[in-house]
């Protein structure tokens, strides 16, 4: 880190030794100054700024909801700092996951005429005939389904970072100390039939990168959720590989 002089700019040493407040001369002007306080200006100018919290209309599909932080007297409230808790509810309904529903109704349909048709004598030979079709079946109605009525639950408190999708089972859910949680972050990655879909994503300090919500059409959703958790949280942004420009 360079430190410069406030009169003529001319770049100051770290002094040789520590004095009161740490007073320094420039080289070039014969200025004295404060040194730590130059310091602590160019350290600001690039330390990263806590997350702006979020404004204006929710995103669709978002629901915010703050409860204030424990009461004074309660053991809670010594480590919650006022932070209180937030819980952030997002809806994974989508026109994709429509489309999918109504697609896979439509299968399901085709599945049981068809059975209908070749049942009979020979009906474990069509069941052996027809498993990749209803395999597809399968996986478009619990996919389609799961789109529409699902959602991700994401809480913070004043110990604990969880994450929730539900009520069909998804992969995703974890539970972490608040502590663990160093980042989150939103990447642009690569989505069915090669359009762009969005990731929101925690950056965590002992384990493994965790993705929260995907397939988004919209950068919007993810970075809201990020912008609020992370100033909830108190955790300074950082800028992670890869990340969507915010």
């Amino acid at each position: 880190m360079k430190v410069s002089c406030p009169t003529c700019g001319v770049m100051v040493p770290m002094p040789p030794a520590k004095v009161t407040r740490m007073l320094s001369r420039c080289s070039g002007c014969g200025n004295v100054f404060e040194f730590d306080q130059r310091l602590n200006e160019a350290l600001d100018s690039v330390r990263p700024r806590d997350a702006a919290p979020p404004d204006g209309p929710l995103p669709f599909g978002i629901q915010l909801h703050r409860e204030d932080s424990a009461p004074a007297h309660s053991e809670a409230s010594a480590t919650a700092k006022g932070r209180g808790r937030l819980r952030i509810v997002r809806r994974w309904l989508s026109l994709d996951s429509v489309m999918m529903l109504v697609a896979a109704i439509v299968c399901d349909f085709v599945v049981v005429k068809m059975f209908r048709v070749f049942s009979g004598p020979e009906t474990a030979a069509t069941l052996v005939v027809m498993s990749p079709l209803l395999a597809i079946c399968l996986w478009l109605s619990y996919s389609g389904l799961a789109g529409v009525i699902n959602r991700t639950v994401i809480v913070v408190d004043e110990r604990a970072f969880t994450v929730r999708h539900g009520p069909l089972p998804a992969r995703g859910n974890c539970a972490v100390a608040l502590s663990e949680l160093l980042q989150l972050f939103t990447v642009e990655v690569a989505g069915p039939r090669g359009a762009r879909v969005y990731e929101l994503r925690a950056h965590l300090r002992n384990g493994p990168t965790v993705t929260i919500a995907k397939n988004l059409s919209s950068p919007s959703q993810a970075l809201f959720i990020e912008r609020a958790v992370e100033h909830h949280a108190g955790i300074e942004d950082s800028i992670m590989p890869g990340e969507v420009q915010k």
